[in-house]
Formats: C-alpha cells, sequence, structure tokens
C-alpha cells in the first residue's frame, strides 16, 4: 500500500510542477512546434473559401472589361431642321488717308 500512495505522491507532485511551468501562449505563438497539418483549420477555411470566391469575382470582372473593349462612338444624331450656314462677313470700308 505504501508503494501506490508513494506513487500517487509522486505523480502529484510532478503535475504541480508542471502546472507551475506553463505559462499562457503569446497572442500569435504557441508553446509547440508548428506541424505541416496545422496550416489549415476549420478557421482558416473560411478565410480561405471567401478569398477564393473574391478572387474569381475580380477575376470574372477583369475579364469582361477587357473583352467588351472599349465602347465604340455612336454616330451623331441627324436632326430634321435644315443647317442654315451663317452669313458672309461684311466687308469693312475703304480707309482714307488723311490730308
Amino acid at each position: 500500500m505504501s508503494l501506490i500512495n508513494d506513487a500517487l505522491k509522486k505523480a502529484a507532485r510532478q503535475r504541480a510542477e508542471d502546472q507551475a511551468d506553463f505559462r499562457p501562449p503569446m497572442p500569435g505563438g504557441g508553446r509547440r512546434p508548428s506541424r505541416h497539418g496545422d496550416a489549415v483549420r476549420p478557421g482558416n477555411t473560411v478565410l480561405i473559401v471567401s478569398a477564393a470566391v473574391a478572387l474569381a469575382v475580380v477575376s470574372a470582372v477583369a475579364t469582361a472589361i477587357f473583352i467588351s473593349g472599349r465602347s465604340e462612338k455612336k454616330p451623331a444624331t441627324v436632326s430634321s431642321a435644315p443647317v442654315v450656314p451663317p452669313p458672309p462677313p461684311r466687308p469693312s470700308p475703304p480707309h482714307r488717308a488723311a490730308p
């Protein structure tokens, strides 16, 4: 029985040391090294999907603008009223020399 009691005390001591050594992780960082599989988490999936949708929309709009090109100028509309040219300017009187 004392072996079990000693083992329990030792385990409790180790847990207390581990908890005393524990510090809360820094924002943006962690205590364990990053693994390759940790790159895509459920929270990141929404971000990745929304970025893909935004990229698809932007590329579709850019393609539509590129294909449509510039709009051609429309011909001027012809009015039904006749166009009257302005009258020619009146000639100025000749200059007289002073005597």
